[in-house]
């Protein structure tokens, strides 16, 4: 999925900085492209209102902690006794 925005992002950016060299499809619908490129955006980064991540795990070890919050950047959730990567 992410392939698949980084390659759209090249596209409307294409469409906005190409010159006489974009179609004139692309070219009439900019706005529209810019707006769908927001929207996976968006999508992406779980801003979406009733979208839920996945329930966090319980009893997980410190290093398995850890990991989890260097995925995530988010230490609150996990039933952890410290989370090392959050305090550092």
């Amino acid at each position: 999925m992410n392939q698949f925005v980084i390659l759209f992002a090249i596209v409307v950016g294409f469409t906005y900085f190409g010159g006489t060299n974009v179609p004139k499809m692309l070219k009439d619908n900019q706005q529209v492209l810019l707006g769908v490129l927001v929207g996976l955006m968006i999508g992406q980064m779980n801003l979406v209102e009733g979208v839920v991540p996945d329930p966090p795990p319980v009893g997980l070890s410190d290093e398995q902690c850890d990991a989890k919050c260097l995925a995530t950047h988010i230490c609150t959730g996990y039933k952890c006794d410290t989370c090392s990567v959050a305090k550092s």
